[in-house]
Parts: structure tokens; C-alpha cells; sequence
């Protein structure tokens, strides 16, 4: 029997803490989406991720200068894999 999918999608992605929470998550296999700014810097990490473990990666490219647009990308991130188990923001 295989294991249920689980997936995080985690905000304000290329910041240090947030790039240490998803390579623990990665080398747990969970499914990330990684939501951030910096396009270039977001498929750095997210080829790392693929590296250390995670099977799927998705990424959204969002500045949060005004928060009209949070729950629009929230949404997005939510429906990438079906559902989320973790956000972190």
C-alpha cells in the first residue's frame, strides 16, 4: 500500500528559514509549492529540491507589496496538488 501524498506550500520561499523547512520537507518526500518573488532564486531551490527528494515541485511567482492579491495566490497553492497539509508562511 503506498503512502498518502502530502504537500506544503510554504510563503516567502527563497528566505533561509523557509529554504532549511523545505529541505527537510523534500527529504520526506512531500510535494512543495513554493510561492515567492524572486523567479531566478525560487528555481534554484526548487532544482534542490528535486535533488534531495521531494517529488514534485510547483512554484508561484508573487510580491506581496499589497495583500489584494494573498488570497488568489493562496487558492492557487491550495488546488496545485488537490489540498494542502502544511502552510507555512
Amino acid at each position: 500500500m503506498q503512502a498518502p501524498s502530502t504537500s506544503i506550500a510554504i510563503f516567502g520561499a527563497t528566505s533561509d528559514i523557509a529554504v532549511a523547512v523545505a529541505r527537510r520537507y523534500a527529504e520526506a518526500k512531500w510535494s512543495l509549492v513554493l510561492v515567492g518573488r524572486d523567479e531566478a532564486a525560487i528555481a534554484a531551490i526548487k532544482a534542490d529540491l528535486l535533488v534531495r527528494g521531494a517529488p514534485d515541485v510547483a512554484v508561484q511567482i508573487a510580491d506581496f507589496v499589497t495583500l489584494s492579491g494573498l488570497p488568489t495566490v493562496a487558492d492557487a497553492a491550495f488546488m496545485q496538488f488537490g489540498g494542502l497539509d502544511v502552510a507555512f508562511l
